[in-house]
């Protein structure tokens, strides 16, 4: 047992436990509430590509692996005419998006011209290496790959074994535990969001599924990956009813936690289409086709063998100019989560872990400003199958104020 000096009013111990429930107790920390997106707005989108493109039904975008703030991307638009790339009703439209401080830049191209037909194209997801990309057209789940990131993408194939009845409504491209993998929906209500084994080359996906949401009604996944590659967590759509639906944090890919309702939208009167985090901002297109942003802090947790290994962390911020002050997060640990979280004078968002002997210090990390993303990596020992550590961050804005507490998080050992 150890004890550690945090800066928070609760002296600090910690012993390590068994297995515990699921996290899911804290949800993302918004610095402020949504607003418009200045730059993929309806006039822009029009004026970089063409004036007959009539509304934005979707907008989703990974980050570069290879250049931080750098982000591939892709709209869902109506109107989208063929010297663009456009074949039908609703067509992809593939776009770089670059963030550097507060400088936003996007560059519209054709590369993901090839998945678009006479019929209506939606659901565009890039791999988390740019190299691949996966879609809804009409009944057909499809993919294409490309030899670069700057590349079109090649001729389009349809993935075997992807369910057409029902349909899924959106699938999001990953790696699970170092597995290529697709989570999509289960395309009926109530819906739950599964996983399964994505073979590229074969174009084909596994027949076993795995849920890794299940309550409410959730669809249109987006997977966020942490520093070691895999996804950890999902933000995803919370289907209401046919003029209401909301965004949902999952702070880990396991079915037994609950989604949570996140607060800036908490009071969000009406309907997300589709949601994305890009350098500590999330997007969403709501119910108007209008683009919306939020910035967050949030944690990524991790999972590992029961033997033990390398536990990698990560906290995410919004990106910063490189002139400024970087974000520090400290990551802490405890035997429990709280239920329900509690406020703690002097600090923003919710405390959600907790042991009456009380938190122990993993370590700190200072965000890099290009990236808005700080990682804490250690050597674990072995520990018992099922085994759940709580995680939370605190993290200090580098243009002050009082600290944020990011989301809820778990190390987990399987």
């Amino acid at each position: 047992m150890k004890c550690y000096a945090v800066i928070v009013p609760l002296a600090v111990c910690f012993g390590v436990g068994g297995a515990l429930r699921s996290q899911g107790e804290v949800g993302l920390a918004g610095t402020g509430s949504p607003t418009g997106s200045t730059v993929f707005t309806l006039a822009n989108v029009q004026a970089a590509v063409s004036s007959s493109i009539s509304s934005i039904e979707e907008l989703s975008m990974v980050p570069d692996p290879l250049a931080a703030g750098r982000f591939y991307g892709s709209l869902t638009v109506v109107g989208l005419p063929s010297s663009a790339g456009g074949a039908g009703s609703t067509d992809i439209l593939s776009f770089v998006y670059v963030r550097s401080g507060t400088t936003e830049t996007v560059t519209y191209d054709s590369n993901a011209a090839v998945m678009n037909t006479s019929g209506a194209e939606f659901g565009f997801q890039w791999g988390p290496d740019g190299l691949y990309a996966i879609c809804d057209s009409g009944a057909q789940k499809i993919q294409a790959t490309r030899a670069t990131t700057s590349a079109a993408l090649g001729s389009r194939t349809a993935i075997s074994g992807m369910p057409t009845s029902p349909s899924p409504a959106r699938m999001f491209p990953c790696f699970i535990n170092g597995v290529r993998s697709i989570v999509h929906d289960s395309g009926a209500i109530p819906s739950t969001i599964v996983s399964r084994t994505h073979d590229l080359a074969g174009a084909s996906v596994g027949s076993t599924t795995t849920t890794v949401v299940s309550g409410g009604n959730p669809f249109g996944a987006y997977a966020v990956a942490g520093s070691d590659g895999d996804a950890e967590a999902l933000l995803s759509i919370n289907y209401v009813s046919a003029s209401s639906a909301d965004i949902d944090w999952n702070g880990d890919l396991q079915s037994s936690t609950a989604p949570i309702l996140w607060p800036p939208f908490s009071s969000y009167g009406g309907y997300a289409w589709s949601v994305c985090l890009g350098g500590g901002r999330v997007f969403f297109v709501n119910q108007a086709k209008v683009v919306e942003q939020v910035d967050v802090i949030g944690l990524l947790g991790d999972e590992l063998p029961a033997a033990g290994g390398q536990v990698d962390l990560t906290a995410f911020s919004p990106i910063l100019p490189a002139a400024a002050t970087a974000d520090v997060t400290l990551f802490y640990a405890a035997t429990s989560y709280l239920s329900p979280p509690v406020t703690v004078t002097g600090t923003q968002n919710m405390l959600g872990i907790f042991d009456s002997a009380g938190l122990i210090y993993l370590g700190s990390g200072t965000h890099a400003q290009a990236s808005g993303r700080a990682a804490l990596s250690f050597t674990s020992p072995a520990f018992s199958a099922g085994t759940v550590i709580p995680i939370q961050g605190l993290t200090q804005l580098g243009a002050g104020g009082n600290p944020f507490w990011t989301s809820t998080a778990a190390i987990r050992y399987n």
